[in-house]
């Protein structure tokens, strides 16, 4: 009877034995466990966090792409203004030469009026001594010798005193 009792105590302690150490398995797995519930948790922040940075990524995207189709406008702006600046050169260039041109023509107007007024002077010239010599003429043919009352008008008639 001993035996069996000491069957008996060394299958309880063995079976204690078993059950200590299952224990301590069970122990170190619930460990093991709240360990991965926590790396779980930690996991999750984590993909709530690059879910968000991604989102935020897409912001920056979106602006990015904002800000690439805003330097295309500044691109085109800048070419439409540097058009505009060449006409406008092109312009200013054309009313310079245009105004070299009216001042050329201007001077040449003013030489053409001096000439003209000359021409007037002289025509006027020759006028009054046609018309001195048209009177004196006439005066011959009517037989008028005597003085002339006004030597500078010429009215075509016999002005003799």
């Amino acid at each position: 009877m001993a035996d069996r009792k000491n069957t008996q105590n060394i299958k309880a302690a063995v079976k204690s034995s078993k059950n200590k150490s299952l224990f301590e398995t069970i122990k170190e797995q619930i460990n093991d466990l709240k360990q991965c519930t926590l790396l779980f948790d930690d996991l999750m922040k984590c993909a709530q966090s690059v879910q968000k940075n991604i989102e935020k990524m897409e912001d920056v995207f979106n602006l990015a792409m904002k800000l690439q189709d805003m330097k295309n406008i500044s691109k085109d702006l800048d070419m439409m203004v540097k058009e505009k600046e060449k006409i406008y050169q092109e312009k200013i260039l054309e009313n310079k030469l245009l105004k070299q041109e009216l001042s050329h023509l201007l001077n040449k107007s003013k030489l053409l009026v001096k000439i003209a007024e000359e021409q007037i002077k002289r025509l006027r010239e020759v006028e009054q001594n046609n018309c001195r010599k048209i009177q004196i003429l006439q005066d011959q043919q009517h037989g008028c010798f005597g003085h002339r009352k006004d030597d500078t008008t010429c009215n075509g008639g016999n002005n003799c005193e």
